[in-house]
C-alpha cells in the first residue's frame, strides 16, 4: 500500500473513532497504536526524498565543475585569438587565407572613451527615474507582532516538514 492509501485509511478510522464520540486522548493513542506500517512508509518515503536530494545536489557539482571547465577553455581559445591578433599586428599582417580560414584585421566602428566625465556639459546626462517605493516587509511584519492592524496584509503561519 503506499502513502496516499495508508494516509486515507489513517483518516478514515480517526474520522470513524470521532464519529462514535471518542475523547481527543483515546482517538491519539488509537491512532498511535496502529500507526505502525504508516510510519515505516513515511520513513521510507524521507530517506528515498534524502537519496533524491543528495544525487541531485552531486548532479549540481558536477554542472558546476562543467561549467567552469567550459570557462576556462573558453579563456583559453580568447588567449590564443587575442595572440594570433597581436601578432598579425606586430608584424603587419592584414589577411592570412588558408584552406580552412579566411583571417583578416578589420577596423572596428569607433567607440566612446571618457577621460574625464566631469568636463562633459549637463545636457549629455540623462536622469534615471526615481525607483517606486519598496515595501519593508521586516517592519511590517514587525509592527502586525506589535499588536498593529496593516490594511491590505496578516501574519500567516504554515507547517514545515522537519528531518532531524
Amino acid at each position: 500500500m503506499n502513502l496516499y492509501e495508508l494516509t486515507g485509511d489513517q483518516l478514515r478510522i480517526k474520522n470513524e473513532l470521532i464519529a462514535k464520540g471518542m475523547d481527543d486522548d483515546t482517538v491519539q493513542d488509537t491512532m498511535e497504536s496502529i500507526s505502525g506500517e504508516f510510519e515505516d512508509k513515511v520513513v521510507a518515503y524521507v530517506a528515498f526524498a534524502r537519496e533524491e536530494l543528495a544525487e541531485a545536489a552531486a548532479i549540481n557539482a558536477e554542472a558546476q565543475r562543467m561549467i567552469a571547465r567550459a570557462e576556462a577553455i573558453e579563456k583559453s581559445a580568447e588567449r590564443k585569438l587575442s595572440t594570433v591578433k597581436n601578432s598579425m599586428i606586430s608584424i603587419g599582417r592584414n589577411k592570412v587565407d588558408s584552406v580552412l580560414f579566411k583571417i583578416s584585421l578589420d577596423k572596428t566602428p569607433p567607440s566612446l572613451k571618457i577621460d574625464d566625465a566631469t568636463l562633459i556639459p549637463a545636457d549629455y546626462f540623462k536622469q534615471p527615474e526615481t525607483p517606486p517605493p519598496v515595501l519593508d516587509k521586516t517592519l511590517v511584519k514587525k509592527a502586525i507582532k506589535d499588536g498593529f492592524t496593516i490594511p491590505g496584509c496578516h501574519l500567516e503561519s504554515g507547517v514545515r516538514l522537519s528531518i532531524k
